[in-house]
């Protein structure tokens, strides 16, 4: 249901919920780690926003660090960014 020439298209209309199948695990360890701090968390597709009040610690950093890595993802050090409130980031 979800294959075209025996592979994932990008863009079907079923990306979304395989995506949310495949993250469930992450998204209920960082909006868990985020919610003890107030936080908002938020994925869409490959990426996540994390807002809220207060620092981001290198603490906090390396612990979203990990869970990422334990759920079997990878972060693109090189596409993180960081905007104050208020600012708009692109």
């Amino acid at each position: 249901l979800t294959t075209f020439r025996n592979s994932l298209p990008q863009g079907a209309p079923t990306s979304q919920y395989v995506a949310d199948l495949i993250c469930r695990r992450l998204d209920r360890r960082l909006n868990g780690l985020c919610g003890v701090r107030s936080w908002s968390y938020r994925r869409s597709g490959p990426d996540i926003v994390i807002g809220g009040e207060g620092r981001l610690t290198e603490k906090v950093l390396e612990q979203i660090s990990l869970i990422v890595k334990e759920e079997g993802f990878f972060i693109r050090f090189d596409k993180r960014i960081y905007c104050k409130q208020y600012e708009v980031c692109m």
